[in-house]
């Protein structure tokens, strides 16, 4: 089969958001240093001078660095990561699918379907799913096409909404079978432990989220309190970029605003029980925000629970953790970043960052990363507790 989403892709590219903002060396403050010093400053204080700069490949953004990092690698995708990512995938990709599970499934999206029109989409989710190039638009019910052409709203394109909704049909294919997957990444996951932690391997990730929180948290407000000296309109609006991005970046760790949100708004967090055994739905909702950004689709929520529920039993096996409780987590996150955008850089790097550092957290061997990962987790488990109360579970 040909699934389109590789989930553990560790590509971090970008070209469409950076191009938005138009974020140039040519005139960016990358080539600009603040010298209280030097000689014929302009009006700002500013002198051009050359400076080193790093493109961070997932937000596309530029930063200035000092000599030490002029060796960092920002896009590092070793051979032993791609092989592990096929294990992964093959995982994924062998995992049966049950007719009975597929129709429910779609039943939890399209609730209003008929059993003809559920027989109907379970023929298109299997054609999808074994990657069929067909005309989707035209395979699929009136009914649930016009559905949900009410996402395509703005849309005057005949074609974009053809591509829409095949997207929305493949997206949703593809948390099907992740979802159902679950239990066999879990499985796979603990057989590959070795394996995927070996000396070699651990040493690539050495003082991973430390270098990580340098480049957003110091390189990005650097870069902010350089442009923010400047006072012209484009400057300013860089600045706040800059500020935005870092900000961003820190509450993917912090989950300081979601903590409080969920904290103020509990009943807001209040979900039906039928909803939470079906999450493709939602699921959706966040997966959609990359549907037209392919080289973001390793920000696949799906794959988080497992991850949760193996740091949460590891660090606070008191409590007693269940599946489901990690669902809920999910279910609030999607529901938090209900508004965010893909394409609003602060939103972007919030979001894709919190769902890929995931991922990393089994392979972080430094006493300052292990720190790291403890503090996402705590923070997940505090969201948690009050999620588990608030809905009885």
């Amino acid at each position: 089969m040909n699934n389109q989403n590789n989930v553990l892709e560790f590509k971090n590219k970008v070209k469409n958001i950076s191009n938005e903002y138009d974020i140039d060396i040519n005139d960016s403050p990358e080539n600009v240093e603040y010298d209280h010093t030097g000689e014929n400053p302009d009006k700002n204080g500013l002198i051009k001078k050359e400076a080193k700069v790093v493109q961070d490949g997932t937000t596309g953004a530029l930063f200035p660095i000092d000599d030490d990092y002029s060796d960092l690698d920002l896009d590092i995708v070793t051979e032993e990561e791609k092989r592990i990512d096929a294990e992964f995938q093959k995982v994924i990709d062998e995992t049966e699918l049950p007719k009975e599970y597929i129709i429910e499934s779609l039943k939890e999206t399209f609730n209003f379907a008929s059993d003809e029109d559920l027989e109907v989409l379970y023929n298109v989710v299997k054609r999808l799913d074994n990657g069929e190039e067909f005309s989707v638009y035209n395979a699929i019910p009136e009914n649930v096409r016009n559905y949900i052409s009410t996402f395509t709203v703005g849309y005057t394109d005949r074609n974009a909404k053809r591509i829409f909704i095949k997207e929305f049909l493949s997206n949703l294919t593809t948390e099907i079978r992740s979802f159902k997957a679950y239990d066999n990444i879990s499985k796979f996951k603990q057989e590959k432990t070795d394996e995927i932690i070996d000396n070699d391997f651990k040493e690539l990730y050495n003082d991973y989220f430390k270098d990580q929180k340098e480049r957003f948290e110091h390189g990005f407000r650097d870069r902010y309190e350089l442009l923010n000296r400047d006072k012209s309109e484009e400057a300013q609006d860089k600045a706040k970029l800059a500020l935005d991005i870092a900000e961003g970046y820190k509450e993917s760790y912090t989950l300081t605003k979601f903590k409080k949100d969920v904290f103020s708004h509990k009943g807001k967090y209040k979900f039906k029980k039928i909803e939470l055994e079906k999450p493709e739905r939602y699921l959706n909702n966040f997966n959609l925000k990359y549907a037209n950004n392919p080289d973001f689709n390793n920000a696949d929520i799906s794959l988080i629970q497992p991850i949760l529920m193996e740091f949460l039993t590891k660090y606070y096996p008191e409590k007693e953790y269940t599946k489901m409780d990690t669902v809920l987590f999910i279910y609030a996150f999607v529901k938090y970043t209900m508004n965010f955008s893909a394409n609003k850089l602060s939103d972007h790097t919030f979001m894709f960052y919190f769902v890929n550092n995931l991922r990393v957290f089994k392979l972080v061997t430094s006493e300052y990363d292990i720190e790291f990962v403890k503090t996402v987790i705590g923070n997940v488990s505090e969201i948690i507790d009050v999620l588990v109360e608030v809905n009885k579970l």
